[in-house]
């Protein structure tokens, strides 16, 4: 599936700063990054990881990021809506009875404020500018195609000037070393401590060093994907 560059998705924007990275594992793998504005404040965005590996799981990644694209431009005022819909929709196309975990947000950039949905997904990590780092609650929701119906509870938050928000799919804390030890939550929120205010594309690369470094010559198992957003101001 097509990923789009956030270095050219949005020109002259200066509301927001956002980059985003998907390295794939040696087999197909099902994550999942996605942004768009809805229109000219709202900005759109979306992090998810399909269970399961190989075709099936890229197949129904590609599905999962179209159908989510399609029902927010058709109608994205409300992120729960969205969501719920998109659950609806996938379970309806999964012959292979997958899953997805995912975060899906809204930020309005005329704001700040950002409203979030987690589908059993890694808590997302919010950078202060004075480096500060809070782990947003846990996921609220179980991962979509689990539950039918379910209604998602909805986040909100509101990022001052500077402040990042770091969405990650697993591949970054579960990646190993040649020992078998993991990446791992703390050794994370210790790298994003020292990025405080940083661009969001060098968050995005210091992350992925760091996990380079960690995992030396061991062979990743599983994608490794990041999309860090930046709100700079109204």
């Amino acid at each position: 599936a097509t990923l789009p560059d956030s270095a050219t998705a949005f020109p002259g924007e200066t509301r927001f700063s956002l980059a985003a990275l998907l390295e794939p594992a040696r087999d197909v793998g099902g994550d999942l990054y996605d942004f768009f504005m809805l229109d000219r404040d709202r900005l759109f965005f979306v992090i998810g990881d399909v269970s399961g590996k190989g075709l099936p799981a890229s197949l129904f990644m590609v599905v999962a990021k179209a159908l989510s694209k399609s029902i927010a431009l058709r109608g994205g005022e409300d992120i729960a809506r969205i969501v719920a819909q998109a659950n609806e929709e996938l379970a309806r196309e999964n012959p292979e009875m997958l899953f997805v975990t995912g975060v899906y947000g809204i930020l309005d950039a005329a704001s700040g404020e950002v409203a979030l949905c987690n589908a059993g997904h890694d808590a997302p990590r919010r950078i202060a500018t004075d480096g500060s780092v809070a782990t947003l609650p846990e996921a609220d929701g179980p991962p979509l195609c689990v539950l039918d119906g379910f209604e998602y509870p909805v986040q909100r938050y509101r990022l001052s000037a500077g402040e990042s928000l770091c969405l990650l799919t697993d591949g970054v804390t579960e990646a190993m070393d040649e020992q078998g030890a993991l990446y791992g939550h703390d050794r994370l929120d210790a790298l994003l401590a020292q990025q405080g205010g940083a661009a969001p594309a060098n968050i995005v690369w210091a992350i992925r060093e760091d996990v380079r470094k960690f995992v030396g010559t061991a062979e990743a198992s599983d994608d490794l994907t990041l999309l860090v957003l930046r709100y700079n101001g109204p």
